[in-house]
């Protein structure tokens, strides 16, 4: 199946695949949102709430909350069901990427001023500023634990952090040459 969205009035951004991947939900530099059926291309969603583009886009793992986050410096919850805003967080600075924890209660956020937040999603409370990390972030990750949150970025740094004590915990081997630009945690299965 091949499908053409056309909607955005700028480049597109961040993508990410909603209601078990029968939608598509796009953010972009027009600073909008727009959920996409992929069944019949049909728009279902359009909004305009951000004041600067859409960076990052993430669903939460009951895939009920999509979150959103902005060069504005916000990051917002939105419902899946109505596609009505649910709450608005605001961040010191704009929003680069963002991830959210399995059980659906930490944000973690990476700014442009080369800090780690991390948060409540639901309430948006400040829980920590992860500090420790050198260099840009390029690329983050809440682990399925709900304990650990890494960070990786240039110069192949890797940053380890707790969530809950805020503190950081391991710094794995660098490759000087090289840029991390994904993380994923997985589980080691051991034979």
């Amino acid at each position: 199946m091949k499908r053409r969205i056309c909607e955005h009035i700028a480049p597109v951004l961040t993508l990410t695949p909603a209601l078990n991947n029968s939608v598509i939900v796009s953010g972009g530099e027009d600073s909008r949102i727009i959920a996409t059926s992929l069944l019949t291309g049909e728009v279902l969603m359009k909004v305009d709430h951000h004041r600067g583009p859409v960076t990052t886009i993430r669903v939460d793992s009951a895939g009920e909350v999509l979150v959103s986050g902005s060069v504005d410096g916000t990051v917002c919850l939105w419902s899946l069901e109505s596609f009505s805003l649910l709450n608005s967080i605001t961040l010191p600075s704009p929003v680069i990427m963002l991830d959210v924890s399995a059980d659906s209660v930490f944000l973690l956020a990476a700014c442009e001023d080369q800090k780690l937040y991390l948060r409540s999603l639901a309430t948006g409370t400040e829980i920590h500023t992860l500090r420790g990390h050198q260099g840009p972030v390029k690329s983050l990750c809440l682990a399925k634990d709900c304990r650990r949150a890494i960070a990786g970025g240039v110069e192949g740094r890797v940053s380890v952090f707790d969530m809950h004590s805020g503190k950081l915990i391991r710094t794995l081997p660098a490759n000087p040459s090289a840029t991390v630009t994904s993380v994923k945690v997985i589980k080691r299965k051991i034979s």
